[in-house]
């Protein structure tokens, strides 16, 4: 039935071809006479004729008396077999239709594939036919073929044949590649041009151009894409009022769109939360200030459809699809984009921004959602990003991104894909926090690449992360992220580092002991562990990931101050002044005092340890640094940096535990002052609570969550040992102590019986 269904529609399209009356793509006809190109023009011809192999062969139909000499040449030698017509051949594909890809199994039609065929030739054809009928048609085939996606081919076959199509319109943009067979895209998080807000005010106070305030190497990275991102974090427009009981309303001059071309930013989203804070008017404004400087938008528009249409890039044959969306306020005063009225793509629900993802992927090749989501300066994700970032994955994105945070968050993968959930603020406010660009690099087999340039946005100024900065960064980033791994460069890959098991026991009862402790910390999936023994045993085991270091990391500091000390290059009783920047939420009683209250570096080495008091850490990093201890932890092979700003870091547990072997190891004048404030320390419910028929000196650190809760401590046992033990377990979660405790319990038993 199938097949003679196929034929009645072939005999129709055969005389509606041979009666000049082009076939639209929809199924319908229009008669050439009234606009459009009839698929029987003379370059058309061929699609009536007999389909022959040979690249040399005239389509043309044959003259009267060419059909007299071919009957008779037919009639001498019967038994050559006639050529397989054109249709012939595309009945032979739709027999096998379901081998084709999804879209061209709903797309491909006679006229389509006779338009293949025109454009193409023989050599297509025949491949694409064979392909399908051995079963070995893959979705690259055509752009090997062609050079172009099976989307890109039929959105030229549109343009030709049905320009009026909704499937074509002004939303695709083609461009030339700026990076041979490459397409590049790089994606910017915030960005505010209003000239009522902090950064624009100083930079008008300045007399500076915005490129004084962004690194060179970004600006290189911006230009040099084919397609930039960024969010558009302002009204555009010389009218409108602040909204009412908003705190913060964004508002900028239309001439200050011209720094986007400066900077290199040729595609923006408006799905955010300042867009719409001088009303209605000023938000039709923005809207036609960007139609006005040719640069497109996305998220947000007159209507809802507009605000849920997909912004099409057609580059090296492959068609690239972007969608934005918001859910950042609290408090709501940006309205959805309704049927006839303008506003943005809320998605604080998933069902329209799924389905404006899936529209774009029923289009295009490569689909990047960009959602304004997630909590203010909290560079972990939450829940809700995490389950619907996954949403729009599942509904079609190749790539989701994320910005509203006003600092970097982490990234993971999921079914293969990325989420990277946000890049924090580009140039907004002149806050000193961490943030990111992404880098994609889509090749000329499709596959994309992704890589994050981190840097930081500090006193208005936008920095690139270099040298040893930019290793801390990467780290940094790697360990607020979900299962990923980040090489020196900063491409992103699936999947965390191999867990390992090592040891240099030889003992076969210890190490089928050790073997099983493996095991457990391994099946647990959330657990890193280096052991190493004064009398030279060691023992490795889980995952051997960076994360942040939390509060472990203020032992290691003292030792690297008490040395110099030490070696006099500072004074221990020094008094330092506490500021009102110093003072830092969490443990510690600093945090209560008057600002301007002194403190010696000797009282605050005992607070940051003892009480794990966060500000008086935090004055100590103020006045002394970070510098200098990254080069004494580099000079001894240890992989950590710590953060300029706030003190913290990120390395592997094995890192930290030979830190607390060097504070084991430390016999300088203050080296009892030191272990004394480590066998004092307040919080010791994980190792300390399993081993406490011995001293016990150590360290816990609580990042919150499962970024990081750990604990880390020199046991003076019989034969004294280090223990260190990471983890991403929740510490406020049921029993979360009880691994550290059986760890220990257990490495004790092994080597102390």
């Amino acid at each position: 039935m199938r097949f003679l269904k196929q034929l009645i529609i072939f005999m129709l399209a055969m005389f509606l071809l041979t009666s000049c009356v082009s076939v639209s793509p929809a199924g319908g006809y229009n008669n050439s006479s009234e606009g459009g190109e009839s698929i029987s023009s003379a370059q058309d011809n061929s699609l009536n004729t007999t389909y022959e192999s040979s690249e040399t062969s005239d389509y043309s139909e044959s003259s009267e008396d060419e059909s007299s000499e071919t009957e008779s040449s037919e009639q001498e030698s019967s038994e050559v077999s006639a050529e397989p017509t054109l249709q012939d051949l595309y009945l032979q594909i739709d027999e096998n239709r379901e081998r084709l890809d999804g879209f061209m199994t709903d797309k491909l039609d006679f006229a389509f594939f006779g338009w293949i065929y025109n454009h193409f030739g023989n050599d297509v054809i025949n491949s694409i036919t064979e392909s399908v009928k051995e079963g070995s048609y893959g979705y690259d085939l055509l752009y090997h073929l062609t050079g172009m996606t099976g989307k890109v081919l039929y959105d030229e076959f549109l343009e030709r044949y049905s320009p009026q199509s909704s499937a074509y319109e002004s939303n695709i943009i083609k461009q030339e590649a700026k990076n041979g067979g490459n397409t590049v895209i790089v994606i910017c998080g915030d960005i505010s041009l209003a000239d009522n807000w902090r950064n624009m005010t100083h930079l008008t106070k300045t007399g500076k151009s915005i490129t004084d305030f962004i690194d060179e190497g970004f600006l290189s990275e911006m230009r040099s894409a084919d397609i930039t991102l960024a969010n558009n974090e302002f009204a555009i427009s010389e009218r409108g009022t602040p909204l009412e009981g908003k705190t913060y309303t964004l508002k900028a001059k239309p001439e200050n769109i011209e720094m986007y071309k400066t900077i290199g930013v040729n595609l923006v989203s408006l799905a955010n939360n300042h867009v719409y804070d001088y009303g209605k008017e000023a938000f039709l404004d923005t809207l036609d200030s960007l139609k006005d400087e040719g640069i497109p938008y996305i998220g947000g528009g007159g209507n809802i459809e507009e605000a849920m249409k997909p912004q099409y890039y057609i580059i090296n044959g492959r068609k690239i699809a972007f969608v934005a969306g918001n859910r950042s306020e609290k408090y709501i005063f940006t309205p959805a984009a309704g049927n006839d009225t303008p506003g943005v793509l809320r998605c604080y629900e998933t069902e329209l921004m799924k389905q404006s993802v899936s529209e774009a992927k029923g289009n295009a090749d490569f689909v990047v959602a960009y959602l304004h989501w997630g909590d203010e300066f909290e560079d972990k994700f939450n829940k809700t990003q995490q389950s619907q970032g996954y949403e729009y994955i599942d509904a079609g994105a190749d790539l989701v991104v994320g910005s509203h945070t006003h600092c970097l968050q982490g990234a993971e993968f999921y079914k293969g894909k990325p989420i990277v959930y946000s890049l924090g603020n580009f140039w907004f406010s002149g806050n000193k926090e961490e943030m990111g660009m992404l880098k994609i690099n889509i090749n000329s087999e499709g596959s994309a690449e992704y890589c994050i340039i981190p840097g930081r946005e500090d006193s208005f100024s936008t920095l690139r992360g270099k040298g040893n900065d930019l290793k801390t960064l990467l780290d940094y980033f790697e360990g607020i992220s979900k299962d990923i791994s980040i090489s020196e460069d900063g491409h992103l890959m699936p999947g965390s580092p191999e867990k390992n098991y090592t040891t240099n026991v030889t003992d076969k009862e210890k190490l089928e002991k050790l073997k099983a402790l493996a095991d457990y910390i391994d099946a647990d999936g959330r657990i890193s562990v280096y052991f190493r023994s004064s009398d030279g045993s060691y023992f490795t085991a889980g995952t051997n990931k960076k994360l942040i270091c939390a509060s472990t990391i203020k032992g290691p500091y003292s030792l690297y101050l008490l040395k110099m000390a030490d070696k006099g290059e500072l004074d221990l009783n020094e008094e330092l002044e506490l500021k009102e920047d110093q003072i830092w939420r969490g443990a510690g009683i600093i945090k209560n005092s008057p600002v301007g209250t002194k403190y010696t570096v000797r009282e605050l080495i005992k607070l940051a340890i003892e009480i794990s008091d966060n500000t008086a850490y935090k004055m100590l990093i103020d006045r002394f640094g970070t510098a200098g201890f990254n080069k004494y932890a580099a000079s001894m092979g240890y992989g950590i940096s710590l953060i300029r700003g706030n003190g913290y870091g990120y390395c592997t547990s094995e890192d930290m535990g030979k830190l607390y072997y060097e504070i084991y190891e430390y016999q300088g004048e203050n080296s009892g002052f030191l272990i004394d404030c480590l066998l004092n320390t307040k919080y010791s419910e994980q190792i300390e609570k399993a081993l406490s028929k011995y001293p016990v000196a150590q360290k816990y650190g609580n990042q919150g969550g499962s970024s990081g809760y750990h604990d880390v401590a020199i046991v003076y046992s019989p034969t004294p040992f280090v223990l260190s033990v990471f983890t991403t377990i929740d510490a406020d979660s049921q029993n979360a102590t009880q691994p550290f405790r059986y760890i220990a319990t257990e490495i004790d038993r092994i080597f102390n019986g």
